[in-house]
């Protein structure tokens, strides 16, 4: 359906899957996989309900974008000193890494304080 982004889960077991890793990471748990088209979709990441929005046109009729999404709550990480980490970070990875976009996309992360 129009609108709908493509989704797979991949578990990080499996090694045929090439999903990048960022540096050394360990994520709490599988990473996912999420295909868009010129058609757009929207996909909220199901742990930490962090949404990915592509609207329609972003990219070019045929063109294709796969987005890989990881939480971790495991650094390094570059933190100022009087910081602590009190949540997951949420990683986001886009192949091709030279895509163009032709219109903007939104990450929406919920917080509460």
């Amino acid at each position: 359906t129009p609108g709908d982004a493509s989704i797979q889960v991949l578990g990080s077991s499996d090694p045929s899957v090439p999903v990048p890793q960022p540096g050394n990471l360990s994520f709490t748990g599988p990473i996912h996989t999420v295909q868009f088209d010129h058609n757009g979709g929207t996909f909220q990441f199901p742990i930490h309900k962090v949404s990915l929005v592509v609207p329609p046109n972003a990219l070019s009729d045929g063109e294709k974008v796969t987005v890989y999404m990881g939480a971790t709550t495991s650094g390094p990480f570059d933190l100022p000193e009087d910081c602590k980490l009190r949540s997951a970070v949420v990683w986001l990875s886009v192949s091709p890494s030279d895509v163009v976009l032709k219109r903007s996309v939104a990450v929406m992360v919920p917080h509460s304080a």
